[in-house]
């Protein structure tokens, strides 16, 4: 997979909805940066095809720089997600 230039911003922002089966709201091909609300672990899926890839103890506030297609609701810990895309 050829790698895209970095997102500097996103049109679209969407509550997350944990799930281990469902992608992101409207992530389509090109997946979401996803926004913390409240810190602790993540646990995505990527647009390159990793699975379950569990990010530890992600700040409040912070950007996971990783264009995701969804958020796992096994091992994931944050909330108050927001998807961006």
């Amino acid at each position: 997979m050829e790698r895209a230039e970095p997102y500097l911003q996103g049109f679209n922002a969407y509550a997350v909805t944990l799930s281990d089966t469902v992608n992101v709201t409207y992530a389509g091909s090109s997946g979401a940066t996803i926004f913390v609300g409240v810190g602790g672990d993540i646990s995505v899926d990527t647009i390159g095809g990793q699975t379950a890839v569990v990010f530890k103890n992600m700040a409040s506030g912070s950007i996971l720089p990783v264009r995701c297609i969804r958020v796992r609701a096994t091992s994931t810990t944050a909330t108050n997600c927001v998807a961006i895309s």
